[in-house]
């Protein structure tokens, strides 16, 4: 291009950016909606919010009858980190030329149906190179584009014409390198097309036809398959776009920017979001909700309908063990990761006589599942629970009880209001059995069991035993056992590809060793498919980490290499593998103004992964993509603090790892006070535990000397300001903090119900073996009435609990006036109440004999035929004091009946005749009141209930 021809261009771009509005540079990545004029305008708002600088841009047709065109560009932008921006086919938007050139591009992919002049008026911005991707037809195009993909790892099928079921996966494709393939107007698609190891198609039969393997997503419409799209797809819910779902231009812009976050894209209609109870299910309180386009496209309202919702208590749905070794825990939310990864917040009882709950050990582990919402606690392999595991398993057709304690809180810091105990009956009958057989790309063979077993298996192979040496178990998932290429070779085999070998597997036995497996006779076909690794992903983990996956295992020479540029600064410090998993965590740099520009808190990283080959020397494609880091800006906060008796340690968590402290700068920053007295404690040398760098846990000794031995009681433990320390590049230091700690005694025996007797009506003690904890808020308080019951059924509302300050092992409840309604003995069960010391009684059922409490009560009156009154009352009685007419007032028209002596009905106890001596009933309303002092009363000397008035019937 000519000088005088450049320096024209570049005066064409000064004059637009002059005149473009002051919005087009106001977008940021948490603007709450990027928008412009147009969707154009749009375009360019949103290359605002997410690229400062771009080396290749995507260029689609902004004219609706074209958009199909451009459904495949969305990978290719993820790939290039690129933004994709729109123009009118025929001519080139003065703005969008000007942003092309503003982002420095140098690469520029023109898509489908744009004009050659505007591919020409691109191609004379000085630097910049064009590309056109277009076909024969939609398809064509689509095919082009996606021929521009390295390494694929997946395909989406979508139908001819389905603008919407492309857009709903368009930001998953472009952040996990997915193919999106249009099938033909038929609705059939070429096998050919369909790349990668994962396939999906998008969209109902009437777009796509059956693929056998192949999985389908839809809905009735193009919302409902938006929705099935977010139900099925894993996106981080850090923040969420809704975009228009009828035009969906903005929703094809925007799709590579939701890629860098990992974003869901909700397709709004004009008046809702049909995904909004899905996304918003998965919102956290700091989510960001950001609309795409302008009121007009997706308005406010419609917006509101994607929102955090706040959740209900934090609660536990199930404990389960899924074998000797491993406990699941299941919340019905997601939970706070450090807190539930901390083994000691849960506990386990059981496997021998009188074992209390225990805390389970450091060496077990827990671990947070991909859910946020499923807890695995695996035992040790060695270490035994004193008490409670013998070594590392749980024994076979036994009973434990488990426990959640209230440490445990959700994302949001609600702790368990409650802890949750529960029984578990462990009971494995079952054999392993082989699952499957298949070899691997580096040659060897593995055998996949149906659940984790303790022994390693015996194997033969096309009838030659393979040495032990060369078989193992995995040690990470206990169900895949390895026999290696090198073992096969060593015992005298050489098995060539694609061809078809005995196997023999026998002797393993299951964990535990409870159940040994029958002898497996099959086959299997040794089948080496060469393909080449490919990078899955690369997400961040923290403020300066990132993980990289891998589609295999690599080989450890070559070694990849990383590039990790924040704009032309390599920050890539150290790489590191992931034990028993395919991904790499990169450290970067925590040098002061490297990683974050100073005054930021968050820098675009542009990432490349090359030179890394699989265990078969296998070359994998480079890869490039872009992600955003957040400097960690958070001081480390106390997460819980839980006493455990064994081994009598104090255990505090924090959020977050904390960088290394020495025992004794613990101890001089600590106090602790007696709750009961206000008395300070000595904080003896020695009582702490030297924090590690990344540890989460503060522990301190209650033991002897060196230790606390702190008695039995309440304390609270202040530790002093900017004590402890995160690991982050500009270190936060924690605040001053303060919380309390019960200490329980030494006493292990769990607490019983000694004895329950009536004090007087709708009031009953009972006394413990011991003194029990009380008071309101407790827990396993003896004063809270819901943990006593009478033959099965919670005590009525308004009933009260004391408990005696001398001993503190007599219990008074006091229920309402009136509660019992028969005299008779009556089941008490009482449950959770603990001693002093925390110990829980077992549930308890104990006889307890009550007096009926209810007064009798006057029901209705009725004139027979004899024109006496037969008076219905609410109980009969015998036994106690039969109503005499000084209990009764009658009136007929207002005056006052004289009353002869009221007499039982034969064989109705709970009905009295009443006659006048000088009043006739036989006409004239009558009133029968009881007096305001009554003289009858049933068995249980309850008197009758004074001044109710019926009016009676004829």
């Amino acid at each position: 291009m000519s000088r005088t021809k450049k320096i024209a261009v570049l005066a064409i771009i000064a004059m637009v950016l002059t005149l473009m509005p002051a919005a087009m540079f106001a977008a940021t990545a948490d603007s709450t909606r990027l928008s412009g004029a147009g969707r154009v305008e749009t375009a360019l708002d949103i290359c605002s919010a997410g690229w400062s600088t771009a080396s290749t841009v995507v260029l689609a047709p902004a004219d609706q009858a074209n958009l199909v065109d451009a459904l495949a560009a969305a990978p290719l932008a993820g790939q290039e980190n690129a933004p994709i921006l729109v123009t009118p086919k025929a001519s080139l938007d003065a703005a969008v030329k000007a942003k092309i050139a503003a982002l420095g591009a140098t690469k520029v992919y023109v898509i489908g149906a744009i004009s050659d002049e505007v591919a020409a008026e691109v191609d004379a911005i000085s630097g910049v190179s064009v590309e056109t991707l277009k076909g024969i037809g939609r398809v064509g195009t689509a095919n082009a584009v996606n021929a521009k993909l390295t390494s694929p790892a997946g395909t989406f099928v979508v139908g001819f014409d389905a603008v919407p079921d492309a857009l709903s996966v368009a930001s998953y494709a472009a952040k996990n390198k997915f193919a999106i393939v249009l099938a033909n107007a038929n609705g059939t698609v070429d096998s050919a097309s369909l790349v990668g190891s994962t396939k999906y198609i998008v969209g109902g039969t009437a777009k796509v036809a059956d693929i056998a393997g192949v999985t389908r997503i839809s809905g009735a419409d193009r919302f409902a398959t938006n929705t099935a799209v977010a139900s099925t797809l894993s996106f981080t819910y850090d923040r969420v776009y809704v975009a228009n779902g009828l035009t969906c231009v903005d929703a094809l812009a925007v799709a590579p920017l939701a890629a860098k976050y990992g974003a869901f894209v909700a397709l709004a209609s004009n008046t809702n979001v049909a995904a909004a109870s899905v996304v918003s299910a998965n919102l956290s309180s700091t989510s960001k909700v950001i609309a795409v386009g302008g009121t007009a496209a997706v308005s406010d309202a419609v917006v509101a309908n994607v929102a955090y919702v706040v959740p209900g208590a934090l609660a536990v749905t199930s404990i389960t063990a899924l074998n000797a070794n491993e406990i699941q825990i299941v919340f019905n939310r997601s939970v706070d990761e450090a807190i539930a990864e901390t083994v000691s917040n849960y506990q386990i009882a059981g496997g021998t006589a009188g074992a209390t709950l225990t805390a389970f050990l450091a060496a077990d582990t827990a671990t947070l599942q991909s859910d946020k919402k499923t807890v695995i606690v695996k035992l040790d392999d060695v270490a035994p629970l004193a008490g409670v595991l013998a070594a590392g398993v749980l024994a076979n057709k036994t009973a434990y009880t488990l426990s959640v304690t209230t440490a445990i809180k959700d994302t949001e810091g609600n702790a368990l209001a409650k802890a949750y105990t529960t029984d578990v009956f462990f009971s494995d009958t079952v054999k392993p059995t082989v699952a499957s057989v298949a070899s691997q790309e580096n040659g060897d063979v593995k055998i996949t069991f149906s659940e984790r077993i303790g022994t390693t298996p015996l194997v033969v192979i096309n009838g030659t035993t393979i040495g032990a040496g060369a078989v193992s178990v995995n040690a990470t998932n206990g169900k895949e056992v390895d026999v290696t290429s090198a073992g096969i070779v060593a015992a005298g085999l050489t098995l060539k590809n694609a061809t078809s070998y005995g196997i023999i597997v026998s002797s393993a036995k299951d964990l535990g060793n409870y159940n040994t497996m029958d002898l497996y006779s099959g086959t299997f076909t040794y089948s080496i498919v060469s393909s080449a690794p490919y990078v899955k992903s690369v997400t961040v983990k923290d403020e300066k980490t990132l993980t990289v996956e891998y589609s295999e295992a690599l080989a450890v020479v070559p070694a990849p290499t990383y590039t990790v540029l924040r704009g032309t600064t390599n920050v890539f410090v150290s790489s590191a593998p992931v034990a028993g998993t395919n991904k790499v965590e990169l450290t970067l740099s925590s040098v002061a103004d490297t990683l974050y520009a100073a005054g930021t808190t968050s820098s675009t990283l542009t990432v490349t992964v090359d030179t890394y080959k699989d265990l078969a020397l296998n070359v994998g494609s480079k890869y490039t993509t872009t992600v955003v880091v957040t400097k960690d800006t958070t001081a480390p906060t106390l997460a819980s603090a839980a006493y455990n008796y064994t081994p009598k340690t104090i255990v505090f968590t924090f959020s977050e790892g904390l960088a290394a402290t020495a025992a004794a700068t613990i101890e001089g920053k600590l106090t602790i006070t007696n709750n009961a007295t206000g008395v300070a404690q000595t904080v003896p040398a020695g009582c702490a535990t030297a924090v590690l760098a990344g540890e989460k846990t503060v522990t301190l000794s209650n033991g002897a000397a060196p230790g606390l031995a702190l008695p039995a009681g309440t304390y609270t433990f202040s530790f002093g300001s900017q004590l402890f320390v995160d690991q982050a590049i500009a270190a936060n230091k924690s605040a001053a903090i303060s919380t309390v700690v019960t200490i329980t005694s030494s006493d292990a025996a769990k607490p019983t119900v000694a004895a329950a007797a009536e004090v007087v009506k709708d009031q009953f003690t009972v006394t413990f073996s011991e003194a029990v904890k009380g008071g309101v808020g407790v827990a396993g308080s003896a004063t809270d009435v819901v943990n006593y019951k009478l033959n099965g059924v919670a005590l009525p509302t308004g009933t009260v609990a004391s408990l005696d300050a001398a001993t503190q092992k007599v219990v008074t409840i006091t229920m309402p006036a009136g509660s019992v309604a028969k005299t008779q003995t009556q089941v008490l069960t009482i449950a959770n109440v603990q001693d002093l010391g925390g110990t829980a009684m077992d549930t308890a059922d104990t006889t307890l004999t009550l007096t009926d409490s209810i007064a009798p009560t006057l029901v209705s009156a009725a004139v027979n035929a004899d024109g006496a009154i037969i008076l219905t009352f609410s109980e009969g009685f015998t036994g106690g004091t039969a109503p005499v007419a000084a209990d009764l007032v009658i009136t007929v028209n207002g005056t006052t009946a004289t009353l002869a002596a009221p007499t039982v009905v034969a064989g109705e106890p709970t009905q009295y005749k009443v006659t006048s001596t000088d009043t006739s009933f036989a006409t004239g309303t009558i009133v029968v009141k009881t007096a305001g002092v009554t003289l009858a009363k049933d068995a249980a000397n309850n008197l009758l209930k004074i001044n109710v008035s019926v009016t009676a019937t004829r």
